[in-house]
C-alpha cells in the first residue's frame, strides 16, 4: 500500500575506468572519497541511498542495476568518478525501467589556468557523462542531467527534488487500484483497451466482489457495531449533519469495511461507479462518504471506474497531501473562472468552513441515495493535473495553474461539492488548449503543486508534459 510518508530511495551508481586501477591504482583513493562525499550529501538531503562498490566493467554495472531493481529504488543516480566508457553501463541503464539521473559533478570547483595534470584526471567525468548520455539517447532511454558542484547550494537540493519526482512517477506506474462496479459505459477517455492499463502504466486492478465482500467486511446487517457508532459520534463532532443518526451509522459501517478491504488488498487507490446501478448492488446508498474518508487517509480516489485518475491521485498525494479529484463542469465566462465539482467524493482537507455529511439524491437515478461529504473547496494557489493517453501508446501529463477562489458559504450546493477555479491563463485559452491537447474530463486538484517538479516527474516517467 502506498505510504505517503515513505522516504524516496535511489541507487547510486559510481562509474570508473578499470585502466586507472591498472596503471595508477593510487587514483582510486580520491575517486572513492568523491563517491563517499556525494553519497553522504544525498543521504543528508533525506534520500535513502542504496550504495554499491565502484563499477568499472559491464558485469559490475549489470549487477549493480539488478540490485537496485531488487531493492525497489525509485531511480538510478549515475556518478562519473572520472572518465568511464559508456558501453560498460549503457546496456544495464537502457534496459531497466528505472528512471536515470546523470550527475555532472566534479570534485574541484575550479579547473583554471594553473591546474595540474593530476587535477584534470580527477575532474574529467564530463567526458564519460557525455559518452553515456549520447548512447542513452541513441538507445531511446529517457534521462535527466543535473550539473553543478557538490558545494553549490542548489545542486544537492535539485538532486533530491529530482529523486522525489522519480518517486511520484514510479508510484503512478505501479499502483494497485480497487474498483467497485463497472466503468461508466461509453465514457472513452477513462479507458484503455486490450489490457493496456497494466501493460503501459503498470496499473493493477483489484475488483470488489459486490456479492461477497460487503458481508465479508461486515458492511451490511441489522446490527449496529459499536465501532461504527463511535465513528459516527466522532464525525458528528467535526462535520455538520444533514442525515439521521441511523443513516450516518450505516455510512460509517460501509466506510470501515471499505477501509479494511483497501488495507487487506494493499491498495493505493479506489474508483467506483454506480451508474447504471449494479443489479446486485447491496449498499444502502452510494458510499461517497467512504471515498472521501479514504482520500483523507492518503488513498487516491476517482469516480466512474477511472483507474488512471485514481492512480494519478494516489501518486500526487505522496507529495501534496491536499489533493482531490475534480471535473470542470461549467465555464463562468463573465467571471473568468470554471466551476468545479466531483462525483467521487472529496478530500476533507480540501474543504473550507465546516463540511456537511448528508444523504443526497442521485440526479440520474432518483431511487438511488448518496452518503456524501459536501462543502466548498477552500481557496488558495492550486493546479489541476491530468494524465491523458495519446496516439502511439504515449501519455501526456497536463498541469493547469491558477487559484481556487474564496467562495461564500451561500454558494454551497445542497448535496454537492463546489468550487471556482481561476486559471492563470484566460479562460477561453484554457478551454481551447486543454481540449485540443486531448485532456480528459477527470483531473486532480493539487494545492501548492509546483510545475517544475511535475515537469520532471513527467519526463522521468516517459510522459509528455503540457503547462497551461
Amino acid at each position: 500500500m502506498l505510504d505517503t510518508l515513505k522516504t524516496p530511495k535511489a541507487g547510486l551508481l559510481p562509474l570508473y575506468l578499470r585502466l586507472y586501477d591498472d596503471v595508477q591504482p593510487d587514483m582510486r583513493i580520491g575517486a572513492e572519497a568523491f563517491h563517499a562525499l556525494i553519497a553522504s550529501r544525498i543521504a543528508n538531503a533525506g534520500i535513502e541511498t542504496v550504495n554499491v562498490p565502484v563499477c568499472r566493467v559491464k558485469e559490475e554495472a549489470d549487477d549493480a542495476v539488478s540490485l537496485f531493481e531488487t531493492e525497489g529504488v525509485d531511480c538510478v543516480i549515475v556518478l562519473e568518478l572520472s572518465y568511464s566508457p559508456s558501453l560498460e553501463a549503457v546496456y544495464a541503464l537502457s534496459r531497466t525501467a528505472l528512471p536515470v539521473i546523470l550527475l555532472a559533478a566534479t570534485p574541484d570547483r575550479s579547473i583554471g589556468f594553473d591546474s595540474a595534470t593530476t587535477e584534470l584526471i580527477y575532474n574529467q567525468g564530463l567526458l564519460g557523462l557525455q559518452d553515456l548520455a549520447a548512447m542513452l539517447r541513441r538507445s531511446g532511454k529517457d534521462f535527466t542531467v543535473i550539473p553543478g558542484h557538490p558545494d553549490d547550494p542548489g545542486f544537492i537540493a535539485e538532486t533530491a527534488m529530482t529523486v522525489r519526482a522519480a518517486q511520484l512517477g514510479r508510484r503512478l506506474r505501479s499502483a494497485r487500484v480497487g474498483s467497485i462496479g463497472d466503468p461508466f459505459r461509453g465514457m472513452g477517455d477513462i479507458q484503455l483497451g486490450g489490457g493496456k492499463m497494466k501493460e503501459l502504466l503498470g496499473i493493477e486492478q483489484v475488483k470488489f466482489d459486490l456479492t461477497r465482500d460487503p458481508w465479508r467486511y461486515s458492511m451490511l446487517g441489522d446490527a449496529q457495531p459499536s465501532e461504527a457508532e463511535a465513528m459516527a459520534d466522532a464525525d458528528a463532532a467535526v462535520f455538520g449533519l444533514g442525515l439521521e443518526k441511523k443513516e450516518l451509522i450505516e455510512a460509517e459501517r460501509v466506510w470501515l469495511g471499505l477501509r479494511r478491504w483497501t488495507h487487506d488488498n494493499r491498495l493505493d487507490a479506489v474508483t467506483m461507479n454506480f451508474i447504471p446501478q449494479p443489479k446486485n448492488n447491496p449498499f444502502p446508498h452510494v458510499p461517497q462518504l467512504a471515498m472521501s474518508k479514504l482520500m483523507g487517509e492518503g488513498i487516491g480516489v476517482s469516480g466512474e471506474g477511472d483507474l488512471m485518475s485514481a492512480s494519478l491521485c494516489a501518486a500526487l498525494m505522496g507529495v501534496y497531501s491536499d489533493c482531490t479529484t475534480v471535473s470542470m463542469y461549467s465555464p463562468d465566462w463573465q467571471g473568468g473562472t470554471v466551476y468545479l465539482s466531483c462525483r467521487a467524493g472529496v478530500n476533507p482537507r480540501c474543504l473550507s468552513g465546516r463540511p456537511v455529511i448528508c444523504l443526497a439524491d442521485e440526479p440520474l437515478i432518483p431511487e438511488l441515495k448518496i452518503s456524501a461529504l459536501t462543502g466548498t473547496l477552500r481557496p488558495g494557489k492550486a493546479a489541476m493535473v491530468s494524465l491523458s493517453p495519446q496516439e502511439g501508446d504515449r501519455f501526456t501529463l497536463t498541469v493547469i495553474t491558477g487559484e481556487m477562489l474564496d467562495a461564500p458559504q451561500s454558494s454551497r450546493r445542497k448535496g454537492r461539492v463546489c468550487g471556482w477555479f481561476r486559471p492563470d491563463t484566460p479562460l477561453s485559452d484554457l478551454i481551447r488548449d486543454y481540449s485540443e491537447s486531448g485532456g480528459p474530463h477527470h483531473l486532480v486538484l493539487a494545492y501548492g503543486a509546483a510545475c517544475a517538479f511535475l515537469a520532471k516527474a513527467a519526463r522521468l516517467s516517459g510522459f509528455g508534459f503540457i503547462q497551461i
